[in-house]
């Protein structure tokens, strides 16, 4: 009798089984005489990456610690497809067949691919999306649970999501992300929400010298809460300089 195959595993190593995926034979997404093949790697951070294969390129990341993930994706032609390009949406050939699988959690989360899509998502967070649809379908469970069987790398991982009151539609993974965002970008504002937020909670009480006293040093805690939160942008900014180089 034959065992039942379990659909994220009919994700991984049979794709072409699964409606709306991917064959890894479809002709258009394998160039044999492409001199410099693209295909999917894995970073020593986990990440993963379209990058260049042939010789060169290959040696050199496989010195760096990455890992080629061509024997289970494949390659790509660098020119991309009639209806894909490479640079546009280079992710969007290792989810179709079934690779959200290799992806860090914190990758998938900085993507916002954890959320629905909306108009302007690219083709990899639509088909992922369609992917999730599929298993609510088949085991009638709601998004947050089929979310999880299409990517169980995030069971367990903090979704929630910040968002900015000036910038509608806008999204950050963290509070002190979105923190350092308003210090900068609506920096007069929250200045402004800041001493607003002081100066009711001092009329709240009754007036007189204490009560200015009180005021005066919400305000200084506020302008000193502004800076630390620039400063600490500052930080972050300079570390990914220095990661960088």
């Amino acid at each position: 009798m034959a065992m039942a195959v379990s659909y994220e595993d009919r994700i991984v190593h049979e794709p072409s089984s699964v409606p709306g995926l991917l064959s890894t034979a479809k002709p258009d997404w394998f160039s044999p005489h492409d001199e410099a093949p693209l295909g999917y790697w894995r970073k020593t951070d986990g990440y993963i990456i379209l990058s260049q294969y042939g010789e060169n390129g290959t040696e050199k990341k496989l010195d760096r610690g990455f890992e080629r993930l061509g024997n289970k994706y494949g390659s790509y032609a660098s020119a991309g497809t009639r209806t894909w390009h490479p640079s546009q949406d280079p992710l969007y050939p290792l989810v179709a067949k079934g690779g959200i699988v290799e992806m860090p959690a914190k990758q998938i989360r900085e993507l916002g691919w954890h959320r629905p899509p909306d108009r302007s998502a690219k083709a990899s967070h639509r088909t992922l999306e369609a992917q999730i649809q599929r298993v609510m379908q088949e085991r009638v469970l709601p998004r947050e649970e089929a979310l999880l069987v299409v990517a169980p790398q995030l069971r367990g991982v903090d979704l929630t999501d910040y968002s900015c009151a000036a910038c509608p539609g806008r999204w950050f993974p963290s509070e002190a992300a979105m923190l350092a965002h308003e210090s900068v970008v609506h920096r007069d504002a929250v200045q402004s929400r800041s001493i607003g937020n002081a100066v009711a909670a001092a009329q709240a009480g009754q007036s007189g010298a204490a009560d200015q006293t009180a005021l005066l040093q919400i305000i200084a805690q506020q302008g000193e809460l502004i800076a630390e939160m620039k400063a600490r942008l500052d930080d972050l900014t300079a570390t990914k300089g220095g990661a960088k180089k």
